[in-house]
């Protein structure tokens, strides 16, 4: 069977974790960096380092998700807007945005 993909969660929080996928060893493989919106919403890593991660692993290899569910943070619907918007405002297009949370998500299903 093996693995076909790897993902990793927050990696800006996870330094270890991304100064691995920055050393080549993650990057040249079929890892995918996820990226949430609760955590940059809760303020445990900052908007501006989540936009230079993204645009340094690269779209094609970032999905976005939001971890959201809990009652004490915007309703999934909602809060996926504001995450997009977000993106939106950090100069990603609706094509890059779409693709990270939605064409590389379905990959994943279908891998």
């Amino acid at each position: 069977m093996g693995v076909k993909m790897i993902v990793v969660t927050d990696a800006e929080r996870l330094s270890k974790w991304f100064s691995v996928w920055q050393s080549g060893v993650l990057a040249d493989s079929s890892a995918v960096s996820e990226e949430c919106f609760t955590t940059t919403h809760t303020k445990k890593a900052s908007w501006e380092a989540l936009f230079a991660n993204v645009r340094k692993t690269g779209v094609e290899r970032t999905i976005l998700s939001t971890d959201l569910g809990q009652t004490i943070n915007p309703p999934v619907a909602e809060g996926f807007a504001m995450y997009a918007q977000r993106f939106l405002d950090a100069e990603f297009s609706v094509e890059e945005i779409r693709h990270m949370a939605v064409t590389i998500p379905a990959r994943l299903v279908e891998e």
